[in-house]
């Protein structure tokens, strides 16, 4: 026999299980509450989505604001071999 849920053994496990309800985003629930977002995924996919139509399908995403990141991995390279090619063309002690 498997271990049983952690979050159905949790003390505030109702309050965990209105949080879910509400479509909270499991990061911010499992801050709160002190347990995995694994474990949280685990108890909402086996004990709380086949819960009766007032539950949504999924918890909603952390709100997290979308942003292009600084330097690509081309760019970064690109600047390193910049660099280590200016490298060569010194001199030592030379500035």
């Amino acid at each position: 026999m498997g271990r049983p849920c952690t979050v159905c053994t949790h003390a505030q496990r109702e309050a965990i299980n209105e949080a879910l309800a509400e479509g909270n985003c499991f990061r911010e629930i499992a801050a709160q509450y002190c347990v995995s977002k694994t474990a949280l995924h685990r108890h909402w996919q086996a004990h709380v989505a086949d819960a009766p139509a007032s539950t949504p399908t999924a918890p909603r995403q952390a709100s997290v604001t979308a942003r292009p990141p600084l330097v690509t991995w081309g760019v970064w390279a690109a600047g390193i071999v910049e660099v280590l090619g200016r490298a060569g063309e010194t001199e030592v002690g030379k500035v």
